[in-house]
């Protein structure tokens, strides 16, 4: 199987599809690499700190420190997908488990979106979000969300 495009096969390097929420990861496993023969390091100078989802190490720092009433519901809502990486939630679990208004949970995509437009340069959600009735099998039609473990490092890297 060849991963590379033909035309790219002499550049020295290996085009592999790499999951986005391991590609910080990956980066970091390089940056480490060694030359065996030499023994100096081939990469690591300025390791980004963005992540593939447009979010610095400081931005969710600053986030995590927001105040205002959103902010605490979205602290409250990401510290419970943090605590849970990989496992779906519905608006109405969410409200639920963090003690969340329910239409509070439900308008958080559409808060998040405007004010992540104005104070942070329109990030979106660090997450993943999902309709019940894109999963298999359909779920109630409503809001899903979820944190991979790397968002659920980093956001509790933030909170810390």
């Amino acid at each position: 199987m060849t991963l590379t495009p033909p035309e790219l096969a002499s550049s020295g390097f290996q085009y592999v599809p790499v999951p986005n929420e391991h590609v910080t990861t990956v980066i970091r496993f390089l940056a480490e690499l060694t030359d065996v023969s030499t023994g100096t390091q081939i990469l690591g100078a300025g390791l980004p700190e963005q992540n593939s989802d447009g979010w610095t190490e400081k931005e969710l720092r600053r986030l995590a420190e927001s105040g205002g009433r959103l902010y605490d519901v979205i602290r409250a809502i990401y510290d419970h997908l943090a605590a849970h990486p990989g496992e779906w939630f519905g608006t109405d679990e969410l409200a639920e488990q963090t003690g969340v208004e329910l239409n509070s949970v439900r308008a958080l995509p559409t808060q998040t979106q405007r004010s992540f437009k104005v104070h942070f340069d329109g990030r979106t959600w660090i997450g993943e979000g999902e309709w019940g009735t894109n999963f298999t099998p359909a779920r109630r039609p409503q809001m899903y969300f979820s944190f991979s473990r790397e968002v659920a490092e980093r956001w509790k890297r933030a909170r810390s």
